[in-house]
């Protein structure tokens, strides 16, 4: 401060609280987008924590909140499903499975009657509704294009026979579509949870806007509920999404 001039003092100072925070492991920086914000642990074991700018991450990763996996398990998962992602999202958008035996079979020509070329099976069903063959002949080969109720079991809950577990497969099969069934419900919450992101982007310019123009004054705590609100959504939808990565866990 003697030396230098005010510029480089303040520039000295800036320095000197990054390295502050670098080494200090009770404090990390928000990685919230323009936050220039540090957050310092008042206990230790802090796992999920929230920024004043609204930024919610994990202490420990710097990732964003990633409750209820711990930090390896959410960094196992995520380079599982970065590596198998492609090969997954190729494998839901072009194979299904035979409502016989759980075979996952690729439609390779423009017919949708499908012979299931599994051992001892050899069932015929329609690539659109997995319907019996049987049940599309005598004209009635278009009638699956018609939007019908799923049938219920006998317990009550609906059939759902694209996400029965492998029967006659290798074992290897069955884990493999064990990984889809969670990975594509993993992957429905994340673009849930990016555009309820979006919602919270136009929540909070929305009620900018109409606290800027007196608009608030009637409602409750000026419209910030209105954020509160879009900000409580996308904490959920992030829950569920990785509901999904802890139950292929266990």
């Amino acid at each position: 401060q003697r030396f230098g001039g005010a510029a480089e003092f303040l520039v000295y100072r800036k320095y000197l609280a990054e390295s502050y925070v670098d080494i200090n492991s009770r404090i990390r920086w928000c990685p919230g987008k323009s936050c220039e914000k540090a957050i310092v642990a008042t206990y230790a074991g802090v796992r999920d924590v929230k920024c004043v700018c609204g930024t919610e991450f994990c202490f420990r990763c710097q990732e964003e909140a990633h409750f209820p996996l711990t930090c390896q398990e959410r960094e196992e998962w995520t380079e599982r499903c970065d590596l198998e992602s492609g090969a997954a999202n190729w494998i839901l958008e072009n194979t299904k499975k035979c409502p016989e035996c759980s075979t996952r079979i690729e439609k390779n020509s423009g017919c949708n009657k499908i012979s299931c070329n599994s051992a001892g099976c050899g069932h015929e069903f329609c690539w659109i509704c997995l319907g019996s063959w049987s049940e599309h002949g005598r004209g009635n080969y278009y009638a699956c294009n018609k939007f019908v109720k799923k049938k219920r079991t006998t317990s009550g809950g609906p059939t759902n026979k694209e996400n029965r577990g492998s029967i006659n497969g290798s074992e290897q099969d069955g884990e493999n579509d064990r990984f889809l069934h969670f990975f594509k419900r993993y992957t429905v919450h994340q673009k849930a949870q990016e555009f309820s992101e979006k919602y919270l982007t136009k929540a909070r310019d929305r009620t900018r806007a109409m606290q800027k123009n007196g608009k608030t004054l009637n409602h409750i705590d000026q419209g910030e509920f209105y954020i509160d609100a879009a900000r409580t959504v996308v904490r959920c939808r992030r829950l569920l999404k990785y509901s999904y990565a802890f139950a292929y866990g266990l």
